[in-house]
């Protein structure tokens, strides 16, 4: 029947145990881990919430339903696994309802629910990154501001044409002096004169080192 009850949770999210409580699901919405930089998804866990007043006639019909069997019928192998649960004695030993939990003595001999890692969908990760979407506008964190993500797209477009035109001016202008300077050696042979100084040379008046008599 154990499968039967993990079904059952699916359908209502829980799970009536006459005489002890509830086996409820606890929906647990997605979670930004942000130091792995990571979002899990949203999850489900199963959990028990001890009450005595626990009504059970809803799973009892819904059971009769499902097997097409009398309402007195199943509800006798209902009470045939509580019985079971009931009688669990051993303070060392596990109960385990597979898909479900596990059922443990406590000192004070009190039924405790562990429930099992396996629900009804297996959470996963996925990585968080920024993404900018084209024609698409969602807010941006820089910083302490805020920027929405089309005036982002567009600033980085700006500078990246920015950074082209610098680049193509700089790029023109080495070509030009490329140009320039080959026409030069071409059109004329370079010589020793070229980088002379053309000033002329006057000899300067030397003072005599000696006294005439």
């Amino acid at each position: 029947m154990i499968p039967v009850f993990r079904e059952y949770l699916a359908l209502t999210n829980q799970l009536p145990l006459d005489g002890l409580g509830y086996i409820r699901v606890r929906n647990i919405p997605a979670q930004l881990d942000i130091a792995s930089r990571v979002i899990v998804s949203p999850r489900q866990e199963f959990y028990f919430e001890p009450t005595n007043e626990v009504g059970a006639q809803d799973f009892l019909n819904w059971l009769s339903s499902r097997d097409n069997l009398p309402v007195a019928v199943v509800h006798q192998q209902y009470l045939t696994v509580l019985k079971h649960l009931n009688s669990h004695q051993s303070e060392n030993e596990c109960l385990s309802w597979k898909g479900i939990g596990d059922w443990k003595l406590d000192t004070n001999r009190s039924l405790q629910f562990t429930a099992t890692n396996e629900c009804f969908a297996a959470p996963m990760a996925v990585k968080a990154e920024k993404v900018i979407r084209e024609n698409v506008a969602h807010a941006i964190q820089v910083g302490e501001s805020s920027i929405d993500s089309i005036t982002m797209a567009k600033n980085l477009q700006q500078q990246k044409g920015k950074f082209i035109l610098k680049n193509g001016w700089l790029l023109l202008l080495f070509i030009v002096v490329g140009v320039v300077s080959t026409w030069i050696l071409l059109s004329k042979r370079l010589t020793p004169v070229m980088f002379s100084n053309p000033a002329k040379i006057i000899p300067e008046q030397a003072t005599p080192t000696y006294s005439s008599w």
